[in-house]
C-alpha cells in the first residue's frame, strides 16, 4: 500500500501568539520527534492529517514527511494530536520518526466476525476491550485484529487475548491474560445493566455543580 506524503514547512517561531496567527491562516503547528534527534517544529495544513485520522489506519497511519529544504522524506507515525475543546477542529500534531525496523507499540481496533454458537443459543456478548495493544514494525501494522466468532465452542464463557490469533509479524502485548469479551444470558445481562445503572446513577443533588467561572 502506498504511503501518504505530508508536506510541511519548518517554523522558526513558536509560542501561543505565533501559533494563534498560524491557525488563523489555516495551518496548524506540529513537531516531529525522533530517537536521539533534535525535534523539528513545522507548520502544515490540517486537511491531510484529518484525512489520515479518518482513514483505514487512523492514528496508526505511516506516512512520508517531506520537510521543506530536505531532499529525502522521513518516515513517521502520529504520536499525538490535539483538537479544539468545542469546535473539535485539529489544533496541533506531534509525529514520531521511525524506520522500517522500528518496533512500534500501538493500539489496534478489535473486531469480531460472524456469530458464535453461544450467541445463537440466546446469550449476549459483551466486548470488554475495543482495542488490543500490539508490537510490530511499520510494514506489519494491521487495520484491525479480527476474530472469527464461529470458531468458539458452544460452552465458551468468554474470549481471552491469548486465544486470539495475531497476523504475521504482530505480537500481542499483555501482562495478564485478560478477557476481550464475555457471554451473559439475556436475562442476566438485563439485570446486570439495571444493577450497574443503580450503582453509577447520580441524582441532581449528587451531581457536581458546573463552575461559574
Amino acid at each position: 500500500m502506498e504511503r501518504p506524503t505530508l508536506n510541511v514547512s519548518v517554523r522558526e517561531n513558536t509560542g501561543k501568539g505565533f501559533n494563534r496567527r498560524l491557525r488563523a491562516e489555516g495551518e496548524i503547528p506540529g513537531v516531529l520527534y525522533g530517537q536521539g534527534k533534535t525535534p523539528v517544529s513545522f507548520s502544515v495544513g490540517p486537511k491531510p492529517i484529518v484525512a489520515m485520522l479518518n482513514g483505514d489506519f487512523a492514528k496508526n497511519t505511516v506516512m512520508n514527511v517531506a520537510i521543506e529544504g530536505e531532499s529525502t522524506p522521513r518516515t513517521a507515525i502520529i504520536k499525538d494530536y490535539q483538537v479544539h475543546s468545542w469546535k473539535r477542529t485539529l489544533v496541533h500534531i506531534d509525529l514520531w520518526e521511525i524506520n522500517e525496523d522500528t518496533k512500534l507499540s500501538i493500539e489496534i481496533p478489535f473486531k469480531k466476525l460472524g456469530v458464535s454458537a453461544v450467541e445463537e443459543s440466546g446469550q449476549n456478548v459483551r466486548i470488554t476491550r475495543s482495542t488490543i495493544k500490539v508490537r510490530c514494525t511499520a510494514a506489519n501494522i494491521p487495520m484491525a485484529i479480527e476474530y472469527d466468532m464461529t470458531t468458539l465452542p458452544e460452552d465458551a464463557v468468554g474470549l481471552r487475548i491469548s486465544s486470539v490469533p495475531m497476523p504475521e509479524g504482530v505480537e500481542a502485548l499483555f501482562k495478564h491474560d485478560y478477557n476481550l469479551l464475555r457471554f451473559k444470558k439475556a436475562r442476566d445481562a438485563a439485570e446486570l445493566d439495571e444493577e450497574e445503572g443503580e450503582e453509577s446513577g447520580e441524582t441532581a443533588e449528587d451531581a457536581p455543580a458546573e463552575s461559574a467561572e
